[in-house]
């Protein structure tokens, strides 16, 4: 029951329009009395991210060795070398999505940035916004930068496994010429 009723809360925010989040979250910053600012942007961007980041590692974890701490135990790690060294590995594909979709999410984000936020903290989904409102070239140039960014990190992820796989073909057919 514990784990359904964790699974429900997770799924909460995905369901959730962006601008019901929004006027939630701005109404708890109020009730807690919370003056807006960074803190309450970092605070948004963590509550309405966190569901695609458990969406991503959950699967991980299911196909995870339930044995596998307890062999890095035996084998004479400490609990916290067993983590680093054995688990984390494991789910590292999955905490990279759930890192990608995380920043993807929170780079779009405009609504809920807009409502969290005070005077003097903007990211970038918010200086795009004010600056659509006039005409102005930085526009064009942040646009430019996000597009060669994007286009740089998508071209990495996808070459750097294909060329170490081939490095690798390559290294074990040179013993046997």
């Amino acid at each position: 029951p514990l784990r359904k009723a964790v699974r429900t809360a997770n799924d909460l925010p995905i369901m959730n329009p962006d601008i019901v989040t929004a006027i939630g979250l701005l109404m708890f910053f109020a009730t807690l009395e919370v003056s807006k600012g960074f803190l309450t942007l970092l605070l948004a961007h963590i509550a309405f991210c966190t569901p695609y980041v458990m969406l991503s590692i959950t699967p991980r974890l299911r196909t995870l060795d339930p044995n596998l701490a307890d062999a890095a135990l035996d084998l004479g790690a400490n609990p916290w070398q067993a983590l680093w060294h054995a688990i984390i590995p494991q789910l590292s594909p999955g905490i990279f999505a759930g890192a990608l979709i995380a920043f993807t999410m929170s780079f779009d984000d405009f609504v809920i940035s807009y409502f969290v936020t005070g005077n003097g903290v903007q990211n970038i989904s918010i200086l795009v916004y004010t600056m659509s409102k006039r005409v102005n070239p930085s526009i064009n140039a942040i646009s430019t930068l996000v597009i060669v960014i994007i286009t740089v990190v998508l071209l990495l992820v996808n070459l750097i496994p294909r060329i170490a796989e081939r490095t690798r073909k390559k290294r074990k057919e040179e013993p046997a010429s």
